[in-house]
């Protein structure tokens, strides 16, 4: 048991279900720009993809839930270079991933289940950072159909190296692509 978090599968996202909206929406973001904003605890970072508004909605959202977040491309960049990135990203506090065992011999594997919704499909990347040891892993999923939410789950690898710090800083940080 960590954090009050429990049982053979915490969920660890606080504010998952997008239902906490306590800063205003961002609009007009570009340039290198990031900012919280849209839904609490979730903080869109973008660098040179043209520009993008992120909101809390209560219109489009999967079955079973009253808010999601939406991220917007409001003018596409047609040039990006390796330099151009666009991703949501949300960060656990280490005393919060202690539940991983990260970096012992007993370490498990991280499960991530979510639903999405794009009016691309194609192939996308969520990544994991273990921000105490600068290591990094991504997993592609797919989405297959336009305008439709679909739910996945990314299995993300025990890993027996590197220790996250058992602290309130950020021990793992999750990135969600869109650029």
């Amino acid at each position: 048991k960590t954090s009050g978090v429990g049982g053979s599968n915490p969920n660890l996202v606080i504010n998952g279900s997008m239902q906490v909206a306590q800063r205003p929406a961002l609009t007009g973001q570009s340039g290198t720009n990031g900012a919280y904003g849209g839904v609490d605890r979730w903080f869109n970072d973008i660098r040179n993809v043209g520009t993008y508004s992120v909101s809390q909605s209560s219109s489009v959202v999967p079955e079973g839930f009253t808010h999601s977040i939406k991220v917007q491309c409001t003018t596409a960049d047609a040039s990006l270079d390796s330099n151009s990135y666009g991703h949501l990203t949300y960060k656990f506090e280490g005393q919060d991933v202690q539940v991983f065992k990260k970096g012992t011999s007993s370490a498990i594997p991280f499960a991530l289940s979510f639903w999405v919704r794009s009016s691309k499909t194609g192939t996308y990347a969520v990544r994991l950072r273990d921000n105490t040891n600068a290591r990094y892993i991504s997993k592609n999923y797919t989405i297959s159909s336009a305008d439709t939410w679909e739910y996945k789950t990314v299995i993300f690898p025990a890993d027996t190296t590197g220790a996250i710090a058992n602290s309130t800083a950020s021990g793992i940080s999750l990135y969600f692509w869109f650029s």
